[in-house]
């Protein structure tokens, strides 16, 4: 009974302050009435434990909360902080009655001058094993070596309370990140740190979750760091999937915000990304997929504040195959002298949602937006309403021009300008499949300027539905084309439309 009494009480408070304040505010809700079952630390070193109640009460600044005599356990050290032990080697051990353990108990201080590296360290493993959400009270935490969370099926709970929690880990090894979160791959850990701001060097990051799924990091800022979170297939046989970034804030010192990475695992990131709404504020690259990686499924949502004059959306370093397929909300706003490209690289990227756009300054590159987009096991991408830009220069004779979704069809605007050289099209692009060239046809050809003689171009599909475009006269003459493809056939060759949506 005496037991379910202080429990009801420690449920009664929040997680205990640095502040002595606070700490003699919750003796006074928690320890009226037991005085004689209130301790220090050091009283109850010095004690036998058949002269100590079962459950005491420990009063020592920044580590108050209950404790219980566990006459099972003889091995444990005494950490000062979860476990205690008497004289005699019996051990207490705090009682977690609301699932939560404070960082202050492991001897952490927060002032931004001492190492708590090592309280860090202590904590996240006894939370993790005891499957408790490590609370971390206001200051400012010096951490000088990377923080891990050793390989489980059980993810990180941290939650940084009070509005004001920084890690400051500007004096860690170059290229390494504050926080590891390691997996086992495939069960939700439904796991979440919170409310944390991380503030690094120019060469670290922020969070690296490694083949761990389900992992939230959410309301937390990244400030100073080359990337905010890495998303790594790091282990063999590894996946990271449905792990996010939600509600963050991603600074301008912050280079990149999302970075997918693959060593030995798989290449899978399934779900992985960014939801809900975060807020980015971008110099460089917003995300990079590095080559061997494939997000697919995978959020993607933000408000987008564009300052750099290169900024890139997404920069896709695949070089032979992985299109990766994002689906989310986007608000892009542009800065002075700002220009954003939605994707880069030699291969597409797929987007399903919405964008809104304040100002001009952005172009497509290779970001295809489609209304649906589905992932097939061979690779191919399938799209619904697809709509496509692209500006290249044509310097031969013959161009084959990629399209997003082979064996789809399209209304296709061709602008082709040079000097003393300009033609206008619209025509329709649809692919035949089997092998057989497919089918042009020009709807309309509103301009014809042609002061070089030069003549106009022709248009063909080739056996893979990629736009020709030919003329002998562009092999020597820098012609630039721009088109805008919009997909106005959803039957893919080989399938209906019941086989496709």
């Amino acid at each position: 009974m005496q037991k379910f009494f202080f429990l009801l009480l420690l449920m009664s408070y929040s997680a205990c302050s640095q502040t002595k304040d606070r700490d003699k505010h919750a003796f006074q809700q928690v320890g009226k009435g037991i005085e004689n079952n209130t301790y220090t630390i050091e009283d109850l070193r010095r004690s036998k434990s058949d002269s100590v109640p079962t459950v005491i009460f420990i009063t020592n600044p920044g580590k108050i909360g209950l404790f219980e005599l566990d006459l099972d356990d003889k091995n444990t050290p005494d950490n000062d902080a979860t476990v205690i032990q008497t004289i005699d080697g019996k051990r207490y051990k705090r009682t977690n009655a609301d699932n939560r353990v404070n960082l202050h108990f492991f001897g952490a201080v927060g002032n931004g001058k001492a190492d708590d590296t090592k309280a860090i360290q202590n904590a996240v493993e006894y939370s993790t094993k005891f499957g408790l959400t490590l609370v971390v009270p206001r200051g400012i935490y010096r951490i000088t070596k990377s923080i891990y969370k050793s390989e489980s099926f059980t993810g990180l709970n941290i939650e940084g309370i009070e509005g004001a929690v920084t890690f400051n880990y500007k004096d860690i090894k170059d290229g390494t990140a504050c926080l590891n979160i390691i997996g086992g791959s495939g069960v939700l850990c439904r796991s979440v740190v919170s409310g944390i701001t991380f503030i690094g060097s120019d060469n670290s990051t922020g969070v690296e979750i490694s083949g761990q799924c389900g992992q939230k990091i959410r309301n937390c800022t990244f400030k100073t760091n080359k990337t905010g979170i890495i998303f790594h297939n790091r282990n063999r046989g590894s996946f990271t999937e449905y792990s996010v970034a939600d509600d963050c804030v991603f600074d301008s010192e912050c280079s990149t915000a999302i970075r997918y990475r693959r060593t030995n695992g798989n290449e899978s990131f399934n779900g992985t990304g960014m939801a809900v709404n975060n807020l980015i504020n971008t110099k460089g690259s917003v995300i990079v997929v590095e080559d061997g990686c494939l997000p697919y499924n995978s959020p993607l949502n933000g408000q987008i504040w564009i300052n750099g004059s290169n900024s890139i959306l997404v920069e896709n370093q695949n070089t032979t195959s992985n299109k990766p397929t994002f689906i989310g909300n986007l608000t892009l706003e542009k800065m002075p002298n700002g220009h954003l490209t939605l994707s880069t690289g030699n291969l597409p990227t797929f987007f399903c949602g919405n964008i809104s756009s304040v100002g001009d300054g952005v172009t497509s590159g290779q970001f295809v937006s489609a209304r649906n987009v589905s992932y097939q096991p061979n690779g191919t991408v399938l799209t619904q309403d697809a709509r496509y830009n692209k500006q290249m220069v044509l310097n031969s004779s013959t161009t084959h021009v990629d399209v997003p979704t082979k064996g789809a069809t399209y209304l296709v605007t061709i602008y082709l300008s040079g000097a003393n050289y300009d033609y206008r099209y619209s025509l329709i692009l649809q692919h035949e499949g089997g092998g057989n060239s497919g089918f042009v046809s020009i709807l309309s050809n509103p301009r014809s300027l042609n002061s070089t003689s030069w003549g106009p171009p022709s248009f063909s599909c080739d056996a893979d539905g990629r736009l020709v475009i030919s003329n002998p006269n562009f092999k020597n003459n820098k012609v630039t084309v721009w088109l805008t493809y919009t997909q106005i056939g959803d039957v893919f060759f080989g399938n209906t439309p019941k086989n496709s949506y």
